[in-house]
């Protein structure tokens, strides 16, 4: 096994945090579905309905598994071996086989999505949510593997229900048909509570799977744990959009009522989905790096 360069590091974070965002967008193309459809008309935007972004998301998560495979594969190969060799010893590897999964189960969800069969294309979301604990620190937690692992299925889940939703409402005020008077502001008010109970998952499930992880005995000590320092890095971002978030639902969606102009909620929709793609991107380096303990 040879110790990845910087570019191999940099290409594996960027595959990470791009399969974090297609698995939020995949589960808010299903929480749109079963939450948040009975308040749109029935037209579809130029730029797409959420159903196709959930389509693509999904397909993406095919190479996006590959790509995983062949970095973990770089970074494994014997320069004595051949890429075939080492590309069989890799297949047998646990971390391996649930990307395999990721590709088949993504690949099938797409397939529901296209056929529009959303109770499969919702669990296939469901069960895509779990991969990054599957493959990640979660199974290395012990006592409280199936906790862990549940957690952070959860976490990812909350994510998409928050972050998610609130990506795909953006593209639908901002590019798509002219919505009916009044129903602009009935879609923000319907995702309010999905946000909210979107952003309680996150927190709950980051706070006790932390714990999970860490040993409190340490104390300061802590703070000098690059995993550490990270982490809090991502909890003050994940604030951040919460923050943006409360000032959205008691300002800009009054305004947005009273107006039926979405340009100023639009606005801090645009700085929330920032922070969340930061928070995705914290957490793809996350994954790489070893907790204290």
């Amino acid at each position: 096994m040879i110790e990845p360069g910087p570019l191999l590091s940099l290409i594996g974070t960027l595959v990470r945090f791009t399969t974090f965002t297609a698995m939020a967008v995949l589960v808010g193309a299903a929480t749109w579905r079963w939450a948040m459809r009975g308040a749109e008309p029935a037209s579809d935007s130029p730029w797409g309905t959420p159903r196709r972004w959930g389509m693509l998301a999904a397909a993406l998560l095919v190479p996006l598994a590959a790509a995983r495979f062949g970095v973990l594969l770089v970074e494994f190969r014997d320069p004595m071996e051949t890429w075939g060799e080492a590309a069989a010893i890799v297949a047998t590897l646990p971390t391996a086989r649930v990307w395999m999964w990721q590709a088949v189960i993504a690949g099938v969800t797409a397939l529901a999505l296209v056929a529009r069969v959303w109770s499969f294309a919702t669990l296939g979301a469901l069960a895509l949510s779990f991969i990054p604990a599957l493959s990640g620190h979660a199974m290395a937690v012990s006592p409280g593997r199936n906790w862990a692992v549940a957690l952070d299925g959860a976490h990812v889940i909350g994510a998409g229900l928050w972050i998610g939703t609130l990506a795909l409402l953006s593209v639908r005020l901002r590019h798509g048909p002219v919505l009916p008077a009044g129903s602009g502001p009935g879609l923000v008010r319907r995702f309010s509570p999905l946000a909210l109970a979107g952003a309680g998952v996150v927190v709950a499930t980051g706070v006790i799977g932390t714990l999970l992880h860490l040993d409190l005995a340490g104390g300061v000590a802590l703070l000098g744990n690059d995993w550490v320092r990270v982490l809090l890095a991502k909890t003050a971002v994940v604030g951040g959009v919460a923050l943006l978030g409360f000032l959205n639902w008691r300002r800009a969606t009054p305004d947005y009522e009273a107006s039926d102009e979405p340009t100023g909620i639009l606005r801090t929709m645009r700085i929330e989905l920032a922070l969340g793609g930061l928070a995705f991107l914290l957490a793809a380096v996350l994954v790489v790096m070893s907790p204290p303990g």
